[in-house]
């Protein structure tokens, strides 16, 4: 404590640091730009502050047709990330993690938006949606709620609570959020109404995601239901398969692929009719893809093999390589094994170049073919890999 000695001007110092303390930390907020519900949004990680990340080899990076362009950091300030979702746009990438952080990232240099915690870390998350326009706000699915976010600001537009609890991602169709329940149920929310538009009991619960086939809905249960719905909910086609799936179906708006627990890959039509049926020697848990007339995909023993769309006849197999198709660049696949990048001829199935990716944990791209790539990484780094 100061005596009655002590010079005027020292005794006011530490008050005066105090206060200019506040007006800096107020001016770094203003400065963030970052939008948080409830705590003060992080400051934006710099280059002596921001997480390690793994080592990227640009010209392996060549190899595969990509070059990076940036690397940015959605979760500094969390210990020990662990993305769920990662969803890229043209103009910005959102990242959420199971903390329930989210974090919307500018798609030109990777630059925080805006980022906020939207419940706690117990919700389990299912996928994120984007409705269509300028600036058009995205949806958040838990398995009890939708949050509708502005894309610019993050401001919290709606909260709609599901009917009944959902166990898949959701599928947006207009204004409608489609998904399947644990109950076996098929429910179409209606955004901003708290109540479902239509609704559908089926055998079996639901896993995977519906997809969108043509401008039809096609869903399958893991008992093996596999249906087919009008945006309005009418029941267009029914079929059934053996077993349930541990990977999404595919369309390519014509024809359903889906690859089963009955060891099997299996092309349907829209009235539910089969079309081929390949057999397997085990049960297959990657996702088909359509491409170059082909359905893509791994099939266990005999690793990432093609089968043409029309008879379900091989076209080639490649036992060497395994994985999901993450999508085309300059006319060839590119497949993640969880450890390495290939490229390959999808005429022939050969391994054109592989590259090690060590420590990615999920990929999306801004389109299936030639798309900006973005890489989520198991420290919390972001990058973003651009045709080259």
């Amino acid at each position: 404590m100061p005596s009655d000695r002590t010079p005027t001007f020292q005794r006011r110092r530490p008050l005066a640091l105090a206060s200019l303390a506040v007006l800096g930390a107020a001016f770094t907020l203003v400065q963030s730009g970052c939008h948080t519900y409830g705590s003060v949004p992080a400051p934006r990680p710099t280059s002596a502050d921001a997480p390690k990340t793994q080592e990227i080899i640009h010209d392996d990076w060549a190899k595969v047709g990509y070059r990076l362009d940036w690397i940015g950091y959605p979760f500094a300030g969390i210990a020990r990330p662990n993305p769920v979702e990662l969803v890229a746009f043209d103009d910005l990438v959102v990242a959420q993690d199971q903390s329930s952080t989210i974090t919307v990232l500018e798609a030109s240099n990777g630059h925080r938006r805006w980022s906020t915690d939207l419940t706690g870390p117990n919700t389990r998350w299912l996928g994120v949606a984007r409705q269509t326009g300028v600036q058009a706000p995205f949806i958040v699915s838990s398995d009890t709620e939708a949050f509708t976010l502005a894309s610019g600001t993050g401001n919290l537009l709606s909260r709609d609570r599901y009917e009944q609890v959902i166990s898949t991602p959701t599928l947006l169709v207009d204004d409608l959020l489609i998904a399947g329940t644990p109950t076996g149920r098929v429910q179409a929310h209606l955004l901003g109404k708290g109540l479902s538009a239509w609704g559908f009991i089926s055998n079996g619960a639901f896993a995977t995601s519906p997809v969108m086939m043509g401008d039809s809905v096609a869903i399958v249960s893991q008992g093996g239901d596999v249906l087919f719905f009008a945006r309005n909910g009418s029941l267009l086609g029914r079929g059934r398969v053996f077993g349930g799936l541990d990977a999404d179906p595919a369309s390519d708006g014509l024809h359903l692929a889906l690859a089963s627990r009955d060891q099997s890959l299996w092309l349907l039509a829209i009235d539910g009719s089969q079309l081929w049926r390949h057999r397997t020697v085990n049960a297959l848990t990657h996702s088909p893809v359509f491409f170059g007339g082909s359905v893509v995909c791994d099939l266990g023993a005999e690793g990432l093999s093609a089968l043409d769309v029309g008879t379900g006849g091989v076209t080639w197999h490649n036992a060497e390589v395994h994985g999901d198709v993450i999508g085309v660049r300059g006319g060839n696949l590119v497949v993640w094994d969880k450890a390495s990048l290939f490229s390959i001829d999808p005429k022939t199935g050969d391994v054109l170049s592989k590259i090690a990716a060590p420590g990615f944990v999920k990929f999306s791209t801004t389109k299936f073919e030639d798309g900006d790539l973005y890489a989520a990484s198991a420290d919390g780094s972001l990058a973003k890999f651009i045709p080259r």
